[in-house]
């Protein structure tokens, strides 16, 4: 069984110059993210558990489908487009 804490979480916000700035991007709505997770991972339990370091980084984007007019219920906003997960 493996007892995951996160330490810190960042998200960052990238916007490409020169776009234009109609009335969805001014809302986020054409936005991706980029987040990343670091932190220690416990393998095990009690004091003999292996802990190690790990870097998780997600990129999202946004379900078209859920911003649309009259999406169904229960739609998520965004999807994750990328994951990657390293121990150190």
């Amino acid at each position: 069984m493996s007892l995951l804490r996160r330490n810190s979480s960042q998200v960052r916000q990238r916007s490409a110059a020169g776009s234009s700035s109609g009335p969805s991007d001014r809302s986020g709505s054409r936005m991706s993210l980029l987040v990343q997770v670091t932190g220690r991972v416990h393998f095990g339990k009690g004091r003999d558990s292996v802990r190690k370091p790990f870097n998780e980084v997600f990129v999202l984007v946004p379900n078209w489908e859920a911003l649309s007019r009259n999406a169904p219920r229960n739609l998520r906003r965004w999807l994750i487009m990328s994951q990657n997960f390293r121990t150190l």
